[in-house]
């Protein structure tokens, strides 16, 4: 373990930060923090693949937790990887936050100073802004590429990730909520236009977020969304979100690596995009994006990674 001392300004977020160090054989794992628009020191733990840097860009997904947890809600429990583990291990970053009034995002030099144990929406409409800003974040982060970026977010998250969404200039390549509570109808109407593909279940049980899951995935109009619908005796995902991702999905698979499988096409599977611009013989700037296959080298080879 090593600590790092970076500063990162980005549009709407300044992140100086103490950066823990950890590597393993599998990611390297990375405590951090930044700085939203209205003042919250949002701090959250990021693990990248090996060997992710400025010339080795990877794929990345935000997660964000439910209202009554906070970020390791994605971490395994005992020997069994959570989402946040697994990701890196197939090739995506992942940052998994605490949202505002949550684990390290709380504290006496917070705008709030106490923790929050009911997110009413009345009183925390501005918690998309953690979202926002930690999508910029990621975006400029060294080892990430930015232009493939998604989200996953659980029961109380889906609506401020929806609205992240819409106002931070960055694409996003695909969304996953289970178990989405609150959801506006500017929310879904927003999904169903964009074409963002959107992974969505819950379970079938707590049938009023399953006919909102439904919905959503039917108004979908990308042909890669995708609906889960387990079965599960608690409601929604709640507490058993990690024992239901590792249930069986069929065909021997889980539904951890069902996600995975669905990530690598949606969102690692896309290649890595960038902006291009050139200037025509006779005078003509023309604007343009140049996709090219994940992993290849400087010199036109395939590399590992």
């Amino acid at each position: 373990m090593f600590n790092r001392l970076i500063k990162i300004i980005v549009p709407g977020c300044i992140c100086l930060f103490a950066q823990m160090v950890f590597s393993t054989d599998h990611y390297i794992t990375k405590e951090v923090s930044y700085e939203t628009e209205d003042g919250w020191i949002i701090s959250g733990t990021l693990r990248l693949p090996p060997g992710a840097d400025r010339n080795n860009e990877y794929p990345a997904m935000i997660l964000l937790h439910e209202k009554e947890h906070d970020r390791n809600e994605f971490v395994g429990i005992g020997e069994d990887p959570g989402l946040a583990q697994v990701l890196p291990t197939a090739g995506i970053a992942a940052l998994n936050i605490d949202l505002r009034g949550r684990g390290l995002s709380m504290g006496e030099d917070q705008p709030v100073e106490y923790e929050r144990h009911d997110f009413a929406f009345s009183t925390d409409d501005n918690t998309y802004l953690d979202i926002k800003a930690g999508m910029e974040f990621l975006r400029d982060y060294p080892g990430v590429d930015g232009f493939r970026l998604g989200v996953v977010a659980l029961q109380y998250s889906a609506e401020h990730a929806i609205r992240a969404i819409q106002e931070v200039d960055i694409p996003t390549r695909a969304i996953v909520i289970l178990g989405g509570t609150n959801i506006s109808q500017q929310s879904k109407a927003f999904l169903a236009e964009s074409n963002i593909p959107v992974f969505t279940g819950a379970s079938i049980v707590d049938k009023p977020i399953l006919k909102e899951m439904v919905d959503i995935y039917v108004d979908s109009t990308n042909h890669h969304s995708h609906l889960v619908t387990p079965y599960a005796a608690e409601r929604g995902y709640n507490i058993l979100f990690f024992e239901m991702l590792n249930n069986e999905a069929g065909d021997g698979e889980s539904r951890m690596e069902h996600l995975i499988r669905w990530l690598g096409t949606t969102v690692k599977g896309l290649g890595r995009n960038r902006a291009i611009t050139v200037t025509t013989q006779d005078g003509f700037t023309i604007h343009g994006n140049f996709r090219y296959p994940d992993g290849l080298g400087n010199d036109g080879r395939q590399v590992p990674g």
